[in-house]
């Protein structure tokens, strides 16, 4: 039976980007939980559950990038296109071939081979437990983009949440070598 041991400065890691999480997703997780807004931010936590166990799977099973961004890609059309065609209601018909190749263009391109491809290579990298701690780096970073680019405020809880968030992102992504060479620190 093979022990598995996860080091402390990784589970400091894991408990203040949890932390720092729930921090800057307070005010929709625990201030307004009237209507449906609360099933949102389940999704939005399935859907980093998801790219977690991705990247998890990726390394187990020695898959490289190109392969698994391939794989996902030609899955993910192959069992929701014919859904979205047959049976989901849309305006595709009404839409301009600008906005068709905007979306094509982002969701195809960016989202699909760009993000999914450089999350594949960070795993192979990097190992998938520090690629994974980046992602959480993306609602802190949603929060700023929705400050400078929509104008919208920060709390108090939201700024301290995206600190500890970043604290936790940045200890989790170190490799173990650095964190020894650092006495102060105390952790191993």
């Amino acid at each position: 039976m093979s022990r598995f041991r996860i080091p402390r400065y990784t589970v400091l890691a894991l408990l203040l980007s949890t932390c720092g999480l729930l921090l800057i997703g307070f005010d929709s997780l625990f201030a307004t939980l009237r209507g449906g807004e609360w099933i949102g931010d389940l999704l939005f936590l399935a859907a980093a559950l998801t790219w977690a166990i991705f990247g998890l799977l990726l390394r187990r099973w020695q898959i490289r990038p190109q392969h698994g961004v391939l794989g996902v890609a030609s899955f993910s059309a192959l069992v929701y296109l014919p859904v979205y065609l047959l049976w989901l209601p849309g305006n595709l018909g009404q839409a301009s071939w600008g906005a068709i190749t905007l979306q094509a263009v982002y969701q195809g391109i960016v989202v699909a081979f760009l993000a999914a491809g450089l999350y594949s290579y960070a795993v192979q990298k990097i190992g998938a437990g520090e690629a994974s701690m980046m992602l959480a780096l993306v609602p802190a970073v949603s929060a700023i983009g929705g400050l400078l680019i929509l104008g919208e405020r920060l709390g108090p809880t939201t700024i301290i949440g995206i600190v500890v968030v970043s604290v936790g992102a940045m200890l989790g992504a170190l490799p173990p070598g650095v964190l020894a060479r650092i006495r102060w620190f105390g952790l191993r």
